[in-house]
Protein backbone atom coordinates (compact mmCIF):
# COMPACT_ATOMS: atom_id res chain seq x y z
CA UNK A 1 0.00 0.00 0.00
CA UNK A 2 1.25 3.34 -0.97
CA UNK A 3 2.37 6.13 1.82
CA UNK A 4 -0.43 8.14 0.78
CA UNK A 5 -3.19 5.24 0.82
CA UNK A 6 -1.66 4.10 4.49
CA UNK A 7 -2.09 7.68 5.82
CA UNK A 8 -6.08 7.53 4.48
CA UNK A 9 -6.41 4.28 5.93
CA UNK A 10 -5.40 5.23 9.03
CA UNK A 11 -7.20 8.66 9.27
CA UNK A 12 -10.46 7.34 8.40
CA UNK A 13 -10.06 3.79 11.31
CA UNK A 14 -8.95 6.75 14.05
CA UNK A 15 -12.06 8.79 12.90
CA UNK A 16 -14.48 6.21 13.32
CA UNK A 17 -12.49 4.20 16.50
CA UNK A 18 -15.16 4.40 18.69
CA UNK A 19 -18.01 3.62 16.62
CA UNK A 20 -16.56 0.54 15.19
CA UNK A 21 -14.81 -0.74 18.00
CA UNK A 22 -16.49 1.71 21.54
CA UNK A 23 -14.52 3.71 23.18
CA UNK A 24 -14.63 1.71 26.20
CA UNK A 25 -13.43 -1.64 25.00
CA UNK A 26 -9.73 -2.28 24.79
CA UNK A 27 -7.50 -1.36 22.00
CA UNK A 28 -9.00 -3.01 18.17
CA UNK A 29 -6.79 -3.48 15.14
CA UNK A 30 -7.70 -3.30 11.50
CA UNK A 31 -5.25 -5.32 8.84
CA UNK A 32 -5.71 -3.45 5.72
CA UNK A 33 -5.22 -5.16 2.24
CA UNK A 34 -2.21 -6.34 0.51
CA UNK A 35 -0.16 -3.93 -1.47
CA UNK A 36 -0.31 -5.98 -4.17
CA UNK A 37 -2.78 -8.66 -5.30
CA UNK A 38 -0.15 -10.79 -7.44
CA UNK A 39 3.17 -11.55 -6.78
CA UNK A 40 6.32 -14.06 -7.54
CA UNK A 41 9.10 -12.44 -4.95
CA UNK A 42 7.30 -9.56 -3.01
CA UNK A 43 8.17 -7.23 -1.54
CA UNK A 44 3.95 -7.44 -0.33
CA UNK A 45 3.20 -4.51 2.47
CA UNK A 46 -0.04 -4.87 4.81
CA UNK A 47 -1.04 -1.70 6.92
CA UNK A 48 -2.01 -2.38 10.66
CA UNK A 49 -3.81 0.27 12.27
CA UNK A 50 -4.86 0.15 16.20
CA UNK A 51 -7.22 2.14 17.59
CA UNK A 52 -7.63 3.80 20.96
CA UNK A 53 -3.87 2.39 21.53
CA UNK A 54 -1.91 3.96 24.18
CA UNK A 55 1.21 1.55 23.57
CA UNK A 56 2.25 -0.57 20.61
CA UNK A 57 3.91 -3.67 21.11
CA UNK A 58 3.40 -5.25 17.85
CA UNK A 59 7.01 -7.20 16.50
CA UNK A 60 7.64 -9.84 13.63
CA UNK A 61 6.84 -12.77 16.17
CA UNK A 62 3.65 -11.58 16.94
CA UNK A 63 2.84 -12.17 13.08
CA UNK A 64 1.49 -15.45 11.59
CA UNK A 65 2.07 -16.22 7.94
CA UNK A 66 -1.36 -17.58 6.39
CA UNK A 67 0.06 -19.50 3.78
CA UNK A 68 -1.82 -22.53 0.93
CA UNK A 69 0.66 -24.27 -1.26
CA UNK A 70 4.69 -23.73 -1.33
CA UNK A 71 4.12 -20.14 -0.84
CA UNK A 72 6.54 -18.84 1.74
CA UNK A 73 7.63 -15.53 2.95
CA UNK A 74 9.60 -13.82 5.43
CA UNK A 75 8.77 -11.46 8.15
CA UNK A 76 9.06 -7.83 8.94
CA UNK A 77 7.67 -5.08 10.89
CA UNK A 78 8.45 -1.32 10.63
CA UNK A 79 6.92 1.85 11.66
CA UNK A 80 6.41 4.23 14.81
CA UNK A 81 3.45 5.57 16.96
CA UNK A 82 0.36 4.99 18.93
CA UNK A 83 -1.89 4.06 15.97
CA UNK A 84 -0.32 2.09 12.59
CA UNK A 85 2.80 0.09 11.85
CA UNK A 86 3.47 -1.86 8.38
CA UNK A 87 3.84 -5.90 8.54
CA UNK A 88 6.29 -6.51 5.23
CA UNK A 89 6.65 -9.82 3.68
CA UNK A 90 9.54 -10.03 1.82
CA UNK A 91 11.83 -12.77 0.29
CA UNK A 92 8.41 -14.47 -1.31
CA UNK A 93 8.99 -18.19 -3.33
CA UNK A 94 6.43 -20.89 -3.77
CA UNK A 95 3.35 -20.48 -5.57
CA UNK A 96 -0.15 -20.32 -3.68
CA UNK A 97 -1.49 -17.81 -1.29
CA UNK A 98 0.03 -15.74 1.29
CA UNK A 99 -1.69 -13.64 4.37
CA UNK A 100 -1.38 -12.27 8.12
CA UNK A 101 -2.89 -12.87 11.26
CA UNK A 102 -1.66 -10.61 14.65
CA UNK A 103 -1.73 -12.15 17.54
CA UNK A 104 -3.32 -10.53 20.83
CA UNK A 105 -1.50 -8.08 22.97
CA UNK A 106 0.33 -6.57 20.64
CA UNK A 107 -0.97 -3.09 21.64
CA UNK A 108 -1.96 -2.24 25.30
CA UNK A 109 -4.38 0.89 26.40
CA UNK A 110 -4.00 3.37 29.39
CA UNK A 111 -5.88 1.14 31.40
CA UNK A 112 -3.41 -1.32 30.28
CA UNK A 113 -6.02 -3.46 28.38
CA UNK A 114 -4.34 -5.82 25.79
CA UNK A 115 -5.25 -5.62 22.23
CA UNK A 116 -7.31 -8.43 20.49
CA UNK A 117 -5.92 -10.92 17.71
CA UNK A 118 -7.09 -10.37 14.33
CA UNK A 119 -6.93 -12.07 10.97
CA UNK A 120 -6.60 -13.57 8.49
CA UNK A 121 -5.93 -10.68 6.40
CA UNK A 122 -6.83 -10.58 2.58
CA UNK A 123 -4.56 -12.87 0.95
CA UNK A 124 -1.92 -12.03 -2.31
CA UNK A 125 -1.77 -14.39 -4.37
CA UNK A 126 2.28 -16.16 -4.90
CA UNK A 127 2.81 -17.28 -8.30
CA UNK A 128 6.15 -18.32 -9.28
CA UNK A 129 5.20 -20.33 -12.66
CA UNK A 130 5.88 -19.16 -15.89
CA UNK A 131 3.29 -19.71 -18.43
CA UNK A 132 4.33 -21.82 -21.30
CA UNK A 133 4.31 -21.62 -25.01
CA UNK A 134 3.39 -24.31 -27.86
CA UNK A 135 5.16 -24.33 -31.17
CA UNK A 136 2.58 -26.54 -33.66
CA UNK A 137 2.72 -27.93 -36.81
CA UNK A 138 3.48 -26.58 -40.35
CA UNK A 139 0.52 -25.91 -42.12
CA UNK A 140 3.06 -27.84 -45.01
CA UNK A 141 5.35 -30.16 -45.10
CA UNK A 142 7.24 -29.92 -47.97
CA UNK A 143 6.71 -26.92 -50.06
CA UNK A 144 9.35 -24.92 -53.04
CA UNK A 145 8.55 -21.64 -52.12
CA UNK A 146 5.67 -21.79 -49.23
CA UNK A 147 4.01 -19.79 -47.28
CA UNK A 148 4.36 -21.85 -44.00
CA UNK A 149 2.16 -21.25 -41.25
CA UNK A 150 3.03 -22.19 -37.56
CA UNK A 151 0.41 -21.56 -34.95
CA UNK A 152 1.79 -20.68 -31.38
CA UNK A 153 -0.32 -21.40 -28.73
CA UNK A 154 0.23 -19.09 -25.10
CA UNK A 155 -1.51 -20.89 -21.42
CA UNK A 156 -1.22 -18.98 -18.03
CA UNK A 157 -0.28 -15.52 -19.76
CA UNK A 158 -2.24 -12.24 -19.25
CA UNK A 159 -0.37 -10.34 -22.17
CA UNK A 160 1.59 -11.39 -25.48
CA UNK A 161 4.16 -8.93 -27.34
CA UNK A 162 5.47 -12.27 -29.77
CA UNK A 163 6.80 -10.27 -33.13
CA UNK A 164 8.85 -11.53 -36.27
CA UNK A 165 12.03 -10.20 -34.28
CA UNK A 166 11.50 -13.12 -31.22
CA UNK A 167 11.31 -15.91 -34.44
CA UNK A 168 14.34 -17.62 -34.92
CA UNK A 169 14.72 -20.04 -38.24
CA UNK A 170 16.25 -22.97 -37.84
CA UNK A 171 17.39 -24.10 -41.52
CA UNK A 172 19.53 -27.36 -42.91
CA UNK A 173 21.18 -27.23 -46.16
CA UNK A 174 20.83 -24.32 -48.17
CA UNK A 175 17.20 -23.53 -47.31
CA UNK A 176 16.26 -20.02 -46.09
CA UNK A 177 12.77 -17.82 -45.70
CA UNK A 178 11.85 -14.82 -44.12
CA UNK A 179 9.48 -14.22 -41.20
CA UNK A 180 6.71 -12.30 -43.08
CA UNK A 181 4.25 -12.08 -40.03
CA UNK A 182 3.27 -12.57 -36.35
CA UNK A 183 -0.49 -12.17 -36.59
CA UNK A 184 -3.22 -12.33 -33.93
CA UNK A 185 -5.73 -15.46 -34.71
CA UNK A 186 -6.79 -16.09 -30.78
CA UNK A 187 -6.86 -14.33 -27.50
CA UNK A 188 -3.94 -16.94 -26.80
CA UNK A 189 -2.51 -17.57 -30.05
CA UNK A 190 -0.76 -16.27 -32.62
CA UNK A 191 0.08 -17.38 -36.13
CA UNK A 192 3.71 -17.12 -37.58
CA UNK A 193 3.96 -16.61 -41.46
CA UNK A 194 7.59 -17.91 -43.39
CA UNK A 195 7.53 -16.74 -46.41
CA UNK A 196 9.82 -16.38 -50.04
CA UNK A 197 11.27 -19.45 -49.17
CA UNK A 198 14.07 -20.51 -51.07
CA UNK A 199 17.05 -23.95 -51.46
CA UNK A 200 17.12 -27.34 -50.25
CA UNK A 201 16.96 -28.26 -47.17
CA UNK A 202 14.53 -27.97 -43.68
CA UNK A 203 13.07 -25.11 -42.05
CA UNK A 204 11.97 -25.40 -38.49
CA UNK A 205 11.52 -22.10 -36.20
CA UNK A 206 12.33 -21.43 -32.23
CA UNK A 207 11.02 -18.34 -30.28
CA UNK A 208 12.89 -16.30 -27.69
CA UNK A 209 12.24 -16.37 -24.29
CA UNK A 210 9.46 -13.59 -22.67
CA UNK A 211 7.59 -13.07 -25.76
CA UNK A 212 4.29 -13.33 -23.13
CA UNK A 213 3.85 -12.30 -18.86
CA UNK A 214 1.55 -13.26 -16.76
CA UNK A 215 0.23 -10.65 -13.57
CA UNK A 216 2.53 -11.47 -11.29
CA UNK A 217 5.25 -10.76 -14.21
CA UNK A 218 6.41 -14.67 -14.90
CA UNK A 219 7.85 -14.48 -18.00
CA UNK A 220 7.29 -17.64 -21.04
CA UNK A 221 10.45 -18.85 -21.47
CA UNK A 222 12.26 -19.67 -25.06
CA UNK A 223 10.08 -22.43 -27.28
CA UNK A 224 11.35 -24.77 -29.84
CA UNK A 225 12.91 -25.69 -32.52
CA UNK A 226 9.52 -27.00 -33.59
CA UNK A 227 8.92 -30.41 -33.32
CA UNK A 228 8.19 -30.95 -37.19
CA UNK A 229 9.87 -29.42 -40.26
CA UNK A 230 8.88 -28.65 -43.58
CA UNK A 231 10.82 -29.89 -46.52
CA UNK A 232 12.04 -27.11 -49.18
CA UNK A 233 12.77 -28.78 -52.01
CA UNK A 234 13.69 -26.55 -55.04
CA UNK A 235 15.21 -29.45 -57.31
CA UNK A 236 13.13 -30.73 -59.78
CA UNK A 237 12.80 -34.19 -60.71
CA UNK A 238 15.00 -35.67 -63.35
CA UNK A 239 14.35 -37.34 -66.53
CA UNK A 240 16.88 -39.93 -68.84
CA UNK A 241 15.91 -41.37 -71.47
CA UNK A 242 17.66 -45.11 -71.70
CA UNK A 243 18.86 -46.50 -74.90
CA UNK A 244 16.69 -48.00 -77.57
CA UNK A 245 15.91 -51.79 -77.52
CA UNK A 246 17.65 -52.21 -81.01
CA UNK A 247 20.35 -50.52 -82.57
CA UNK A 248 19.29 -51.42 -85.93
CA UNK A 249 15.72 -52.22 -87.51
CA UNK A 250 13.96 -51.54 -90.98
CA UNK A 251 10.24 -52.57 -89.90
CA UNK A 252 10.58 -52.06 -85.44
CA UNK A 253 9.30 -52.14 -82.99
CA UNK A 254 11.87 -49.98 -81.18
CA UNK A 255 11.62 -49.22 -77.30
CA UNK A 256 12.57 -46.09 -74.80
CA UNK A 257 12.75 -46.26 -71.20
CA UNK A 258 12.11 -43.35 -69.40
CA UNK A 259 13.33 -42.82 -66.14
CA UNK A 260 12.44 -40.72 -63.71
CA UNK A 261 14.33 -39.57 -60.53
CA UNK A 262 12.51 -37.28 -57.66
CA UNK A 263 9.09 -37.24 -58.98
CA UNK A 264 6.14 -38.47 -57.20
CA UNK A 265 3.90 -38.00 -60.37
CA UNK A 266 4.17 -39.29 -63.69
CA UNK A 267 2.11 -37.38 -66.64
CA UNK A 268 4.30 -38.92 -69.47
CA UNK A 269 1.37 -39.32 -72.93
CA UNK A 270 1.98 -40.07 -76.04
CA UNK A 271 1.65 -36.41 -76.77
CA UNK A 272 4.18 -35.45 -75.01
CA UNK A 273 6.94 -37.24 -76.80
CA UNK A 274 8.81 -35.64 -80.29
CA UNK A 275 10.11 -38.12 -83.04
CA UNK A 276 13.22 -37.41 -84.16
CA UNK A 277 14.07 -38.56 -88.00
CA UNK A 278 16.32 -38.38 -90.51
CA UNK A 279 16.62 -39.09 -94.06
CA UNK A 280 13.52 -40.80 -95.13
CA UNK A 281 13.17 -42.60 -91.82
CA UNK A 282 9.67 -42.45 -90.43
CA UNK A 283 7.51 -44.46 -87.39
CA UNK A 284 4.55 -44.80 -85.39
CA UNK A 285 4.01 -43.47 -81.70
CA UNK A 286 2.66 -46.74 -80.62
CA UNK A 287 2.07 -46.22 -76.96
CA UNK A 288 3.18 -44.99 -73.66
CA UNK A 289 2.84 -47.76 -70.85
CA UNK A 290 4.18 -48.33 -67.25
CA UNK A 291 2.80 -47.48 -64.35
CA UNK A 292 4.52 -46.20 -60.54
CA UNK A 293 6.71 -42.82 -60.04
CA UNK A 294 10.07 -44.44 -61.76
CA UNK A 295 9.48 -45.64 -65.34
CA UNK A 296 8.09 -45.49 -68.54
CA UNK A 297 8.38 -47.13 -72.05
CA UNK A 298 7.84 -45.55 -75.21
CA UNK A 299 7.21 -47.86 -78.41
CA UNK A 300 7.88 -46.64 -81.96
CA UNK A 301 6.49 -49.35 -84.31
CA UNK A 302 5.33 -49.32 -88.43
CA UNK A 303 8.95 -48.60 -88.95
CA UNK A 304 10.00 -47.53 -92.56
CA UNK A 305 12.61 -46.15 -94.93
CA UNK A 306 16.28 -45.25 -94.33
CA UNK A 307 17.88 -43.32 -91.94
CA UNK A 308 17.61 -42.65 -87.94
CA UNK A 309 15.19 -42.36 -85.20
CA UNK A 310 15.16 -41.48 -81.47
CA UNK A 311 12.77 -39.70 -79.38
CA UNK A 312 12.74 -36.30 -77.26
CA UNK A 313 10.25 -35.80 -73.93
CA UNK A 314 8.46 -32.50 -73.58
CA UNK A 315 8.94 -30.73 -70.18
CA UNK A 316 6.66 -31.28 -66.98
CA UNK A 317 5.80 -34.94 -67.13
CA UNK A 318 7.30 -35.46 -63.63
CA UNK A 319 6.78 -33.92 -60.47
CA UNK A 320 7.27 -33.91 -56.83
CA UNK A 321 5.17 -33.48 -54.03
CA UNK A 322 6.58 -29.89 -53.55
CA UNK A 323 5.17 -28.80 -57.11
CA UNK A 324 8.85 -28.92 -59.20
CA UNK A 325 8.02 -30.14 -62.44
CA UNK A 326 10.63 -32.11 -64.36
CA UNK A 327 12.69 -30.37 -67.38
CA UNK A 328 12.52 -31.79 -71.03
CA UNK A 329 15.02 -34.19 -72.02
CA UNK A 330 16.36 -35.03 -74.90
CA UNK A 331 17.00 -36.30 -77.89
CA UNK A 332 17.97 -39.91 -76.99
CA UNK A 333 20.24 -42.35 -78.45
CA UNK A 334 19.37 -43.02 -82.13
CA UNK A 335 18.49 -45.85 -84.11
CA UNK A 336 19.80 -47.07 -87.54
CA UNK A 337 16.30 -47.44 -89.41
CA UNK A 338 17.85 -49.85 -92.48
CA UNK A 339 15.36 -50.91 -95.33
CA UNK A 340 17.53 -51.03 -98.56
CA UNK A 341 19.15 -54.42 -98.54
CA UNK A 342 22.39 -55.26 -99.85
CA UNK A 343 23.46 -56.57 -103.11
CA UNK A 344 25.00 -59.02 -104.93
CA UNK A 345 26.91 -59.10 -108.36
CA UNK A 346 28.32 -62.29 -110.33
CA UNK A 347 31.49 -61.74 -112.01
CA UNK A 348 32.52 -62.44 -115.61
CA UNK A 349 33.45 -66.05 -115.96
CA UNK A 350 36.94 -67.53 -115.58
CA UNK A 351 37.29 -68.28 -119.22
CA UNK A 352 35.22 -67.42 -122.01
CA UNK A 353 35.44 -70.58 -124.34
CA UNK A 354 35.93 -74.42 -122.70
CA UNK A 355 35.84 -77.71 -123.67
CA UNK A 356 36.25 -79.23 -119.99
CA UNK A 357 36.81 -76.29 -117.70
CA UNK A 358 36.82 -75.80 -115.19
CA UNK A 359 34.62 -72.43 -115.20
CA UNK A 360 34.94 -69.68 -111.99
CA UNK A 361 32.54 -67.20 -110.80
CA UNK A 362 33.37 -64.82 -108.47
CA UNK A 363 29.99 -63.15 -106.76
CA UNK A 364 30.49 -59.86 -105.11
CA UNK A 365 28.33 -58.45 -101.96
CA UNK A 366 28.23 -54.95 -101.33
CA UNK A 367 26.04 -53.87 -97.92
CA UNK A 368 26.10 -57.39 -96.29
CA UNK A 369 27.09 -58.37 -92.97
CA UNK A 370 26.58 -62.09 -93.25
CA UNK A 371 27.06 -64.10 -96.71
CA UNK A 372 25.00 -67.48 -96.38
CA UNK A 373 25.66 -68.53 -100.20
CA UNK A 374 26.14 -72.58 -100.69
CA UNK A 375 26.10 -74.75 -103.32
CA UNK A 376 22.25 -75.08 -102.65
CA UNK A 377 21.73 -71.28 -103.68
CA UNK A 378 23.42 -71.37 -107.13
CA UNK A 379 21.36 -72.74 -110.33
CA UNK A 380 23.60 -74.17 -113.45
CA UNK A 381 21.90 -72.32 -116.70
CA UNK A 382 22.82 -74.45 -119.58
CA UNK A 383 22.01 -74.30 -123.44
CA UNK A 384 22.77 -76.86 -126.10
CA UNK A 385 24.09 -80.03 -124.54
CA UNK A 386 26.38 -78.46 -122.49
CA UNK A 387 26.42 -79.65 -118.88
CA UNK A 388 28.81 -78.78 -115.89
CA UNK A 389 29.43 -80.18 -112.26
CA UNK A 390 28.58 -77.26 -109.77
CA UNK A 391 31.88 -78.67 -107.80
CA UNK A 392 32.28 -75.90 -104.63
CA UNK A 393 31.71 -72.56 -103.10
CA UNK A 394 34.30 -70.87 -101.72
CA UNK A 395 35.31 -67.99 -99.54
CA UNK A 396 37.58 -66.17 -101.06
CA UNK A 397 37.26 -62.63 -99.06
CA UNK A 398 34.83 -61.23 -96.62
CA UNK A 399 32.37 -59.53 -99.41
CA UNK A 400 33.56 -62.48 -101.93
CA UNK A 401 32.45 -66.18 -102.94
CA UNK A 402 33.78 -68.40 -106.04
CA UNK A 403 31.72 -70.76 -107.25
CA UNK A 404 33.70 -73.38 -109.32
CA UNK A 405 31.73 -75.48 -112.40
CA UNK A 406 33.40 -78.82 -113.43
CA UNK A 407 33.46 -81.76 -115.23
CA UNK A 408 32.43 -79.59 -118.36
CA UNK A 409 31.41 -82.03 -121.26
CA UNK A 410 28.85 -80.88 -124.41
CA UNK A 411 28.06 -78.39 -126.66
CA UNK A 412 26.55 -74.96 -125.90
CA UNK A 413 26.95 -72.54 -123.21
CA UNK A 414 26.88 -72.49 -119.68
CA UNK A 415 25.76 -69.76 -116.87
CA UNK A 416 24.44 -69.40 -113.29
CA UNK A 417 22.45 -67.53 -111.17
CA UNK A 418 21.95 -66.84 -107.41
CA UNK A 419 19.23 -67.54 -105.58
CA UNK A 420 17.39 -64.74 -103.27
CA UNK A 421 17.98 -64.56 -99.60
CA UNK A 422 22.27 -65.19 -99.49
CA UNK A 423 23.25 -61.74 -97.91
CA UNK A 424 22.02 -59.91 -95.09
CA UNK A 425 22.75 -56.56 -93.49
CA UNK A 426 22.18 -56.22 -89.54
CA UNK A 427 18.64 -54.96 -89.90
CA UNK A 428 17.43 -58.12 -91.48
CA UNK A 429 17.13 -57.25 -95.52
CA UNK A 430 18.47 -59.41 -97.80
CA UNK A 431 19.75 -60.00 -101.10
CA UNK A 432 17.60 -60.35 -104.34
CA UNK A 433 17.94 -63.03 -106.35
CA UNK A 434 20.64 -62.64 -109.08
CA UNK A 435 21.48 -63.91 -112.86
CA UNK A 436 21.53 -64.97 -115.17
CA UNK A 437 24.96 -64.69 -115.54
CA UNK A 438 27.35 -64.10 -118.14
CA UNK A 439 27.57 -67.08 -120.54
CA UNK A 440 30.97 -69.59 -121.37
CA UNK A 441 30.82 -71.10 -124.40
Amino acid sequence: MGRVAQLSWTLLLSGLGCALAGCDGPPTLVIGPPSVSDTRSGPVTFAVVYLQAQKVLLTAESVSLQKTGTATAAVAVSGTGEDARTVTLSGISGDGTLGISIAEATAKDLLGRPSIAVGPSQTVRVDNIAPTLTIGDPSVTITSKGPVDYKVTYAGTDSISLSSGDVVLNTTGTATAEVESVTETGDAERTIRLANVKGDGTLGISIVAGTGLDVAGNAVPAAGPSGVVVVVDNTAPTVTIGAPSVVATNTGPIDFTVTYEGADAITLTKADVVLNATGSASAILEQVTGTGDVERTVRLSNVAGDGTLGVSIGAETGADTAGNKAAAAGPSDTVLVDNTPPTLAIGAPSVPVTSTGPIEYKITYDGADSISLTKADVLVNATGSATATLEDVTVTGETERTVRLSSVIGNGTLGISVAAGTGSDTTGNLTAASGPSATVT
